[in-house]
């Protein structure tokens, strides 16, 4: 086992991984160029996660270069661990958020002008399937987990960084947040050894702010007004606290075998599953 999990790391390419990262990053900046509006903006930007993150994740760990699942990190997480790191990932609104407004703050003094997303309108089905479920799982197993791999042999570091970088260009808005959380997300992967923590604090982080949103308390986390920024340092302490807590948690050392090795029942099941919610998502956007 130990020998073929190391001819297979050899034969892991950094010019496939490129390939594949230049392919998702082409692919997103040319969905971002389209101007689409409602149910087909929420469609197109499903179907691009899928296609140019879900794709290239899914070639990269069992097709190219050969089946490559070594790559993930997939050791369970202790019940005191997916606690915290769920906290740690609604927690992370504080400090994402007023990392943004004091970022826009200052490119304002130079006459930079940021820019504006206005008001968000969403369907709860689409916006949770999209936000909560695809957006983490296809881009936690594109650059948490086969990137993260991939660039693992030049340094734990270096990986962390490049995943990082690729995933705020990746994003296109706020570059600077999304690299800071991307660091976050491969640490967390990289300390605990599991995907499923960056999994887990992703989800929890775009629920949180769906959630916020949906409820109309969106403000409340936006500009530099002193009751804003009073709330969000008192959440940036807490996010603090629940991030040591996370990290000082202890997990077990046992690796899952096989991540990601389906059957045939498990992938009709997986295909049903897909089909069930794409109808939920296609009625949601008719009944509208």
């Amino acid at each position: 086992m130990k020998r073929q999990r190391i001819s297979a790391r050899r034969r892991v390419r950094t010019s496939s991984a490129l390939f594949l990262t230049f392919f998702s990053l082409a692919g997103l900046t040319l969905l971002r160029l389209i101007p689409l509006r409602g149910g087909a903006s929420a469609l197109l930007s499903a179907g691009g996660t899928l296609l140019f993150c879900g794709l290239p994740a899914a070639l990269g760990l069992l097709v190219v270069d050969g089946r490559q699942t070594h790559l993930l990190a997939n050791r369970a997480l202790s019940s005191a661990q997916v606690l915290w790191l769920g906290a740690v990932g609604a927690l992370c609104v504080c400090p994402m958020s007023l990392f943004a407004d004091v970022l826009t703050a200052l490119a304002s003094k130079f006459g930079v002008q940021a820019a504006s997303g206005g008001a968000q309108r969403f369907a709860l089905m689409p916006a949770l399937v999209q936000s909560v479920l695809l957006a983490p799982l296809c881009e936690e197993l594109f650059f948490r987990g086969y990137l993260l791999g991939v660039f693992s042999r030049y340094g734990r570091a270096q990986a962390a960084a490049a995943t990082a970088l690729l995933f705020a260009l990746a994003h296109g808005a706020n570059p600077a947040g999304q690299a800071v959380f991307g660091l976050l997300l491969a640490g967390l992967v990289l300390r605990t050894g599991s995907l499923l923590a960056g999994l887990l604090v992703h989800a929890s982080y775009n629920l949180t702010l769906l959630l916020l949103t949906g409820v109309g308390l969106g403000g409340l986390f936006s500009g530099l007004t002193p009751q804003s920024s009073l709330l969000r340092l008192l959440g940036c302490g807490a996010f603090v606290w629940a991030l040591r807590r996370a990290v000082a948690a202890k997990g077990t050392r046992a690796a899952v075998p096989d991540a990601l090795r389906v059957g045939r029942r498990e992938a009709l099941a997986l295909i049903a599953a897909l089909l069930a919610v794409s109808a939920a998502w296609i009625l949601t956007e008719v009944l509208r």
